[in-house]
């Protein structure tokens, strides 16, 4: 075989292994402990893109370039996406593009980020505290999913005493003369039978962050425009659809400079929730998720350093 064949061979490999990447699959690296035990910090995960409709890039970044503005060749001014098979569902475990940002910047070239989603278009959803309820029906969380529980330092000997009862061990962190530690809700269930006292010493835990209550907006769904529903959906809108609606001078609303009595959305939207509750890089913090940010579905755990598990399906 000669030089030039075998080069034209790996140039025809690259194109379809890029081609690949763009429209079919991709791998994402879990940079954070966010979704609990079973997704750990190094997992190597399998991201689908093609069920969901893969998404068109909006840019593209040259390496090696360190003056920004240079490094980004434009492609589109919105996000296209080709046709999908299937649609999202609750329970997924969705990889996007972090919804914070200036509405400038490409939707592809943000930050990547792996949470679980609990809310669907035409959903509404409430978290109050560690419980979760769509359309007012309670949802239990995932399995994997830790929770914090607090108890005062001088309880501290009882809490460890309690774990090495029950052959448990979790790290018991401080913080403010107050110590947290983080498990399933099951566990924490199996150490109150087991140490009915721990009932007193060792209780649920949650900060005003973990207080979310929304309707989850979908495309086609149209609302007045007038001041109560602006408080709302006003930031939302001028960040993710691509169209600017401000106040006039006599209250009524400019959509694009035009006066307007009403707004629909152009696209879905989706609530998230990592399985780690101390984790808040998720609806708690950036609100919804555009149908415009998603990139995939993670599917499949290639590989994981600590657990040293290969070809592993999500859950």
């Amino acid at each position: 075989m000669t030089g030039k064949r075998i080069l034209w061979i790996l140039v025809i490999a690259a194109l379809f292994a890029a081609l690949a990447r763009f429209f079919l699959f991709d791998t994402y690296r879990v940079a954070s402990d966010a979704m609990a035990e079973f997704q750990a910090k190094g997992d190597r995960l399998l991201v689908e893109k093609w069920s969901l409709g893969a998404r068109l890039p909006q840019a593209i970044k040259w390496p090696f370039i360190k003056d920004k503005a240079k490094s980004r060749w434009i492609l589109s001014e919105k996000v296209n996406r080709l046709p999908g098979l299937s649609n999202i569902h609750r329970e997924d475990l969705l990889v996007f593009n972090q919804p914070l940002g200036k509405a400038s910047e490409p939707v592809n070239l943000r930050p990547v980020l792996l949470s679980r989603c609990v809310g669907l278009p035409g959903d509404f959803v409430r978290l109050d505290g560690t419980s979760l309820y769509v359309n007012e029906a309670p949802k239990p969380r995932s399995v994997d999913a830790l929770f914090c529980y607090h108890y005062w330092p001088a309880q501290n000997a009882l809490v460890e005493e309690a774990f090495k009862a029950a052959g448990m061990q979790r790290p018991l962190l401080t913080r403010n003369d107050t110590g947290f530690l983080f498990m399933p809700q099951l566990e924490y269930m199996r150490l109150l039978i087991a140490h009915p006292i721990l009932k007193v010493a060792l209780k649920p835990y949650a900060s005003t962050m973990d207080n979310l209550s929304t309707l989850v907006p979908y495309r086609g769904y149209t609302i007045p425009l007038d001041r109560r529903s602006m408080e709302t959906w006003q930031a939302l809108i001028n960040s993710h659809e691509g169209v600017s609606l401000t106040e006039a001078k006599d209250s009524s609303w400019l959509l694009n400079g035009v006066a307007a009595a009403q707004y629909t959305f152009k696209q879905d939207y989706y609530v998230v929730l990592n399985d780690h509750q101390g984790y808040l890089n998720d609806s708690r913090r950036f609100g919804l998720v555009p149908a415009s940010h998603v990139i995939g579905r993670a599917s499949l755990l290639l590989f994981s350093p600590e657990k040293k598990h290969l070809f592993q399906r999500l859950r």
